[in-house]
């Protein structure tokens, strides 16, 4: 819209690249076993522990997302949930939504290992971010921040004999995948993500488990 770009040059429309829907190879996320063997796993680099702790608190944070722990705050952790405002912005309006989400015994004790200890609530938890940084400098620290992520999960999968490659967002699709396998609806799963479309939260629908399976195979 601002011409920075020819519209010719743009790779998307009629005739042009389409992303594809297929469902790939990847099922980019663990089972239940799979989970349960990445939680109980300790690299000998304390460096890989602490990236693999950031990754387990996404996990029982309702999957949360890299850069929403990142600029986590102290004023958004309560002692029984947190209420992560995101900020997501589409053209020239801003939106908000907050995220309520339960504090599981893991998130606190990952907390109390990795958090900063300060009385300011508007501090962030982690030490990913510092107060008074540009956006420039923000995304770069949690661009590196990803890195580390997706670093010590292929360490950790390496390790433990998973064949799966993995990023940080393993962590939220297993999320995903074991509310499902409790009974969630797409409408419940939608609310915990934090999804104002339905239809991104489709995305993250994966096939059932065979353990599932076996199930209704044997109701048959």
């Amino acid at each position: 819209r601002q011409n920075v770009v020819p519209s010719y040059l743009y790779p998307f429309g009629v005739g042009k690249y389409v992303i594809p829907e297929g469902e790939g190879t990847v099922k980019n996320f663990l089972e239940q076993s799979e989970k349960d063997r990445l939680i109980n796993y300790r690299d000998t680099d304390e460096r890989i522990n602490e990236s693999l702790d950031y990754c387990l608190f996404s996990y029982y944070a309702n999957g949360l997302n890299f850069a929403d722990i990142a600029r986590l705050r102290r004023n958004e952790v309560f002692p029984d949930h947190i209420a992560r405002r995101r900020q997501k912005t589409k053209g020239r309006q801003k939106k908000s939504k907050t995220l309520i989400i339960p504090m599981h015994p893991k998130m606190k004790e990952i907390i109390h290992r990795r958090g900063q200890i300060t009385l300011n609530p508007n501090d962030y938890v982690f030490p990913i971010l510092k107060a008074g940084m540009s956006e420039e400098e923000i995304f770069f620290a949690i661009r590196s921040f990803v890195r580390r992520g997706n670093v010590a999960l292929n360490k950790a999968f390496k390790a433990l004999g998973l064949s799966e490659r993995p990023t940080t967002y393993t962590l939220r699709h297993t999320f995903s995948s074991m509310m499902l396998e409790m009974g969630a609806s797409t409408e419940e799963l939608q609310d915990a993500l934090g999804h104002r479309n339905i239809q991104t939260t489709e995305h993250y629908k994966h096939g059932f488990s065979l353990k599932k399976k076996m199930k209704f195979s044997e109701g048959l």
